[in-house]
């Protein structure tokens, strides 16, 4: 009897996200949440010849507190940095920063509305993943474009931001059921410079549980690369004086939910 009871069950699960089902972010049952961030940066430049290299990795302990916001249509997040462990060109030592580092009022879709800036993120922010304004089901997605008008980037006269994000999959993750969202995004420049060209490309797969409503794991990837270019030369040509890149690599995931 209990086997059929579970069989039924599973055959409504899956009814249910093939008719579609909507992504809003809902904290259920949640008050605050630690998550554990893995970066790396791998830096490599070479300035009229002159090559130099830099490898920097951080594992983080980040709490978020999380309150619905006075409208009921978002969330105001409080992240505090509770501390961890740095790396720079293979010396490790301890972070010791325990502050509130960052308040940001979201709505359900994901979108930010406000940001403290504390951490001067406000540019990053504003190319904050966030979910289609309807139902969604497997195989589904959607894009994501926008100008970046914040000051960061405004020295590279602009920088436009687009995404394409897609829901993979539905899968157990953590003893939860999650919809997998696999994205990829670029940054690019939005006039044209004969002294400097960049650009940034990346890929991300996030884990969302349906059930508690927010993102439990996401992986994320991405190269940017910088060229710079001069001509206070004799005959006044344009030649490369400086090539960048840098290669990053994110990993957050949820460690502990304090309900």
């Amino acid at each position: 009897m209990r086997g059929v009871v579970a069989l039924l069950l599973l055959v409504f699960a899956v009814v249910s996200f093939a008719e579609g089902f909507y992504l809003r972010y809902g904290y259920k049952g949640v008050k605050s949440v630690i998550y554990q961030v893995r970066s790396s940066v791998i830096e490599e430049a070479e300035v009229l010849n002159l090559y130099n290299k830099a490898v920097r990795k951080d594992t983080l302990r980040i709490r978020q507190r999380i309150t619905p916001s006075k409208d009921k249509k978002g969330f105001l997040i409080v992240t505090d940095i509770l501390g961890g462990i740095k790396e720079y060109n293979g010396v490790t030592s301890e972070i010791r920063i325990k502050l509130n580092a960052h308040r940001m009022l979201m709505d359900y879709l994901g979108r930010v509305v406000f940001t403290s800036n504390t951490l001067n993120i406000e540019s990053w922010e504003k190319m904050n993943f966030h979910f289609p304004n309807r139902k969604v089901k497997v195989g589904d997605s959607w894009k994501i474009e926008k100008i970046l008008e914040a000051q960061n980037f405004q020295k590279f006269n602009g920088a436009k931001f687009v995404a394409e994000y897609k829901i993979s999959g539905i899968k157990e993750f953590m003893g939860s059921k999650c919809a997998v969202i696999d994205g990829s995004f670029k940054i690019l420049q939005t006039k044209r410079r004969k002294d400097l060209k960049f650009r940034v490309i990346g890929r991300t797969r996030m884990f969302f549980d349906l059930k508690r409503k927010f993102v439990v794991n996401q992986n994320t990837t991405a190269i940017l690369t910088l060229k710079g270019y001069s001509n206070k030369t004799k005959n006044k040509k344009w030649i490369k004086v400086l090539d960048y890149t840098a290669k990053y690599s994110y990993t957050t995931r949820v460690i502990a939910v304090n309900k």
